[in-house]
């Protein structure tokens, strides 16, 4: 199953008024996975399961999604239990984020002195 604007509109909540803009994350989202790979592994030896692929695309398309939506980068929520009027997040991240731990597995990160 390759990841389509419509599952990226599922997972999101949001309805078909938003289907330009899920159009437009998914293969943006495709786009830095695939380099992401190919950066973790120029020799392509490694097999990550394409199902582990689309779920990497799908949290990558959803994070570039929602940060999209949210007003100056910055949304508003609320967390179980909180009583206040909620908590003010910023947006404005890799977009890669989500992706690095489902990767973790198979490309493991490592540093040079």
């Amino acid at each position: 199953m390759a990841v389509t604007a419509q599952n990226l509109l599922t997972e999101a909540g949001a309805d078909e008024t938003d289907l330009p803009l899920a159009e437009r994350c998914v293969p943006l989202a495709l786009s830095f996975v695939t380099q992401y790979q190919l950066e973790s592994d120029p020799e392509e030896l490694i097999t990550v399961p394409p199902i582990v692929v689309d779920e990497a695309v799908l949290r990558c398309a959803e994070d570039i999604f929602t940060r999209s939506k949210s007003t100056n980068g910055v949304m508003m929520t609320n967390f179980e239990g909180a009583e206040d009027g909620g908590v003010v997040v910023r947006i404005g991240r890799d977009p890669l984020a989500p992706v690095y731990p489902i990767f973790r597995r198979w490309y493991n990160p490592v540093s040079a002195v």
